[in-house]
């Protein structure tokens, strides 16, 4: 039930287009030079595993204090989520089910066993954006020491697309309106900052993504993962050679999703009757004479 839910939530956040996909053109935030919107295949993911995450980089932690990216690697696996603040769909989604998944570990915990990093690849989000969100998982989440072990940053363009490009990260800003088209990953990381696995839904199996953090903690690299998810909701428009939402899609599979529901739900109520109805003792009809 769950994962209906949870299929039901991201057809809302396809119906919503507005916060998070924009004009027929896009902005370099790095450069300023305008461009034309690359194909589809620009947005999505290459499971670079076994690759290095630069350790140089420089963020903002969601207090305000100036971080460089090395500190955090220590003795402990990284789990990394790349997601921007603002975002109310995918992003919230992800955020949300990895505080419950790692909150169901029952001797794993932040900061004591692994670090988790979330980092926004929005520029022009600052720590304040950062704080907000860390409130809200980290009450999620719910465990002691957590404020030293998930960790919220931000930071310049020139130092999100490093680490984008290392983990194989494909999205794409625009600064004009502030949207962000992106896919949704997790990637557990080694304790030396090597790729390790990926995830690439919004939600967690509790055992795979605890067995994933151990393994990265003793060096081990993964194998890649099918991306089969359903977590896409943009495609070229072939009359405007434009990124846009595909509408009959999502009222295409929100109308299946619900014509399941109902289906299930009359069978269920059939049932329910009719086996009410054959039990011993329920005729209330009075025979007396």
């Amino acid at each position: 039930m769950r994962r209906v839910a949870l299929f039901a939530l991201a057809l809302v956040a396809c119906a919503a287009p507005a916060q998070f996909y924009g004009p027929k053109s896009m902005q370099d935030p790095g450069s300023g030079r305008r461009a034309v919107l690359a194909p589809q295949s620009q947005i999505g993911i290459d499971q670079k595993l076994n690759d290095y995450v630069p350790m140089d980089l420089r963020f903002t932690d969601s207090d305000g204090s100036k971080v460089v990216l090395r500190q955090f690697f220590t003795d402990k696996p990284v789990v990394l989520l790349p997601v921007f603040y603002e975002c109310a769909g995918v992003c919230t989604l992800e955020l949300n089910n990895m505080a419950m998944a790692l909150g169901d570990f029952k001797k794993d915990f932040a900061g004591q066993d692994f670090i988790v990093l979330t980092f926004s690849i929005k520029p022009t989000e600052g720590p304040e954006f950062a704080q907000l969100r860390k409130d809200v998982i980290l009450d999620i989440y719910n465990k002691r020491g957590a404020e030293e072990g998930w960790h919220f940053l931000t930071g310049s363009y020139d130092q999100i697309k490093p680490l984008t490009d290392s983990i194989g990260f494909r999205y794409e800003y625009d600064k004009e309106t502030g949207n962000v088209v992106h896919p949704a990953a997790a990637i557990v990381l080694t304790p030396q900052g090597q790729v390790s696995k990926y995830f690439l839904e919004t939600e967690y199996p509790v055992g795979e993504l605890l067995a994933s953090i151990k393994e990265a903690s003793k060096g081990r690299i993964g194998v890649k993962v099918q991306d089969d998810s359903i977590w896409n909701c943009i495609e070229l428009d072939p009359i405007t050679g434009h990124r846009s939402l595909n509408i009959m899609k999502a009222l295409t599979l929100a109308g299946l999703f619900t014509l399941v529901a109902l289906t299930v739900a009359v069978v269920y109520m059939t049932v329910k009757y009719k086996t009410k109805a054959l039990k011993p003792g329920d005729d209330t009809e009075d025979h007396s004479a």
